[in-house]
């Protein structure tokens, strides 16, 4: 979890110094929504919600690629999301070798 906490220091150190200038106005870079949704995401952080248990190994080695990298393969199974857009979107692209315009097509249909 300590990990997962690393970037809160950036947030306390950030928090109110970055600034941004809008239609020639100097405004602070993020607004109070956005540190309402960063301050709920470190909550999430801080119950466990966004770790893996230490217990369990969701990852199984499946072997090595071509270039001697491992391959893994993860328990958890596959959401909708996942499954459903990233996966063909992934196939499409990788057995397309996808130039813009063919990625800006194939995203359409999406």
């Amino acid at each position: 979890m300590e990990d997962l906490l690393a970037p809160k220091l950036h947030l306390d150190m950030m928090q109110g110094d970055l600034m941004r200038v809008l239609g020639g106005k100097i405004l602070p870079l993020f607004s109070a929504e956005t540190w309402k949704k960063a301050k709920a995401v470190l909550h999430d952080v801080h119950k466990g919600w966004l770790s893996d248990p230490s217990s369990i190994s969701v990852y199984t080695h499946e072997g090595t690629d071509k270039n001697g990298l491992p391959l893994y393969h993860c328990i958890r199974g596959t959401n909708s999301v996942e499954g459903a857009i990233h996966n063909p979107i992934c196939r499409n692209f990788a057995s397309l070798n996808a130039s813009p315009e063919l990625a800006d097509a194939l995203i359409a249909d999406f």
